[in-house]
């Protein structure tokens, strides 16, 4: 009860605008999954689309998540994807990223291109990274695609989760 009481007053301190974004992200999330299954310039399935943005998140916003997928399901490399996202922020279309967030690894890129190749593209994420990597790329994928049993840890909710445990 005393985790309960410490989550709900985590939760308390968020800005109202932050906890209403809270309420359509995973609807948001789908949107996205589906809005690059349509793309005419690719050949996704729904577990592909989900699987890419879910590697494409590693310390990644989601407004810079979703750029990056969109652009990797218009065909774009990965240096297209990061000059379009770099003009966009210079056009303060997107918030600027906290020093050394928001430009994906090589080593993202390259499991997302995997996953867009995979007949069973969540289910191959165990192999792709860490076993703490894995199962939050896997977790979310699932979570993006209605899944809703898993619970994404990712670092923020361990700096929170870590926040909330100590004494």
């Amino acid at each position: 009860e005393e985790t309960a009481d410490r989550l709900e007053e985590f939760h308390d301190l968020a800005p109202e605008n932050l906890i209403e974004k809270g309420d359509v992200w995973y609807a948001d999330g789908h949107d996205l999954v589906r809005e690059m299954v349509a793309n005419p310039n690719t050949e996704l399935t729904e577990e592909q689309a989900a699987a890419i943005i879910a590697h494409l998140s590693t310390r990644t916003r989601w407004e810079a998540n979703a750029e990056y997928a969109r652009a990797f399901a218009d065909g774009k490399t990965q240096d297209e994807a990061l000059a379009g996202l770099k003009a966009k922020i210079a056009a303060g279309l997107i918030d600027r990223p906290a020093q050394g967030g928001d430009f994906p690894l090589d080593d993202n890129w390259n499991k997302a291109l995997k996953a867009a190749s995979s007949s069973d593209p969540i289910g191959r994420l165990d192999g792709l990274g860490t076993f703490s990597e894995a199962n939050k790329t896997r977790t979310f994928a699932s979570n993006l695609l209605g899944d809703m049993d898993g619970v994404t840890i990712d670092a923020h909710m361990e700096r929170a989760l870590g926040q909330l445990i100590r004494p």
